[in-house]
C-alpha cells in the first residue's frame, strides 16, 4: 500500500507521475489533477528529451510517425499509412455482407424509381386534366367526329351523312348548356328539333362527356358511342340523312353532342 502524496488516500496501485516522480491515486494521476511543476510547457518537449537521450517511445497497439520535426503516436493505424503515402488494405467483407450491401443499394434504387415514376405519372396526369384543355380547339374535335362517324358508316356499307348547319347550331349550344351545368342529359330534344322545323321521330341525338385530355378526342368519343349499343344503333341507321355536331369545354371535361335526320 502507497499514500497519494495529493490527497494522502492509501491505494493498492499507485500512479507515478512521470514529470514530477510523485505517487499518485487514479484521482490525482494526471499532470493537471495534481498541479505538477515538472509538466513541461511545450507539447513537443517530451517527445524531444526522449529522442535525445536514446531512448524509443513504445507503447502496445501504437506508432509513431514523423511530421516535420516531431514525433507523434497515432493510434489509427488507417490514418497513419494514408499520411505516408502507403495504400491501406481493407480486410475482406465476407459474402453475406456483400450480399446484404447489394441488396440494400437496389433496394434503394427501386425505391427512387418508384417515387421518381409516381412524380412523373402525377405530373403527366396534372398537365392531361388541367393544362392541355385549355389550349384544345374544340372545332377540330367537331370535324374530327364528324369524318369518323360518315368512315364508320361507308366501311359498313352504309351511306355517308352530310352536314345540316341548323343541326350543328342546336348540337353546339346544348353542349354549351352541358357543359355549363355539368349534367350529362339530352333535356328537351323535341321541343329543340320542333324549333328549327323538323319532325322528331325523323332525328335522333347522342351525347357524351369525356374527361381530361387524349391526343385525339374526336376518336375517344366515336370509339365510345360504337361501343353502346343505343349510340351505335342511332349512328348507323340506315337511310341517308344530315348531321350536326357540337362540342364544349367545361369544368369537368368536354361534352359532346351529335344530332341526326334521316330522310
Amino acid at each position: 500500500m502507497r499514500r497519494c502524496e495529493q490527497c494522502g488516500k492509501e491505494v493498492l496501485f499507485p500512479f507515478e507521475c512521470s514529470y514530477c516522480g510523485k505517487i499518485l491515486c487514479s484521482e490525482h494521476r494526471l499532470p493537471e489533477s495534481h498541479q505538477c511543476v515538472g509538466m513541461p510547457k511545450e507539447s513537443g518537449y517530451w517527445y524531444r528529451k526522449k529522442r535525445a537521450m536514446g531512448g524509443a517511445i513504445e507503447k502496445e497497439g501504437q506508432e509513431q510517425i514523423r511530421e516535420g520535426e516531431f514525433y507523434f503516436i497515432k493510434e489509427d493505424k488507417k490514418r497513419m499509412k494514408r499520411d505516408k503515402g502507403e495504400p491501406y488494405r481493407r480486410a475482406p467483407r465476407n459474402r453475406l455482407s456483400r450480399i446484404f450491401r447489394n441488396a440494400k443499394t437496389v433496394g434503394i434504387l427501386a425505391v427512387s424509381l418508384i417515387i421518381l415514376g409516381v412524380f412523373i405519372l402525377s405530373w403527366t396526369n396534372f398537365f392531361a386534366q388541367i393544362i392541355m384543355p385549355h389550349f384544345t380547339d374544340t372545332t377540330q374535335i367537331e370535324n374530327e367526329i364528324f369524318r369518323l362517324i360518315n368512315i364508320e358508316r361507308v366501311d359498313r356499307g352504309l351511306p355517308a351523312l352530310l352536314k345540316d348547319e341548323a343541326l350543328t347550331t342546336i348540337a353546339l349550344e346544348w353542349s354549351r348548356e352541358m357543359a355549363k351545368t355539368g349534367n350529362l342529359t339530352h333535356g328537351d330534344f323535341e321541343s329543340r328539333i320542333a324549333g328549327i322545323g323538323y319532325l322528331d321521330y325523323q332525328c335522333g341525338e347522342i351525347i357524351g362527356m369525356y374527361g381530361g385530355w387524349a391526343t385525339n378526342l374526336g376518336r375517344e368519343f366515336v370509339d365510345m358511342w360504337l361501343h353502346s349499343y343505343g349510340h351505335y344503333q342511332i349512328m348507323m341507321t340506315p337511310s341517308s340523312g344530315y348531321m350536326g355536331v357540337g362540342v364544349s369545354k367545361g369544368s369537368q371535361g368536354f361534352f359532346a353532342v351529335v344530332d341526326f335526320r334521316f330522310v
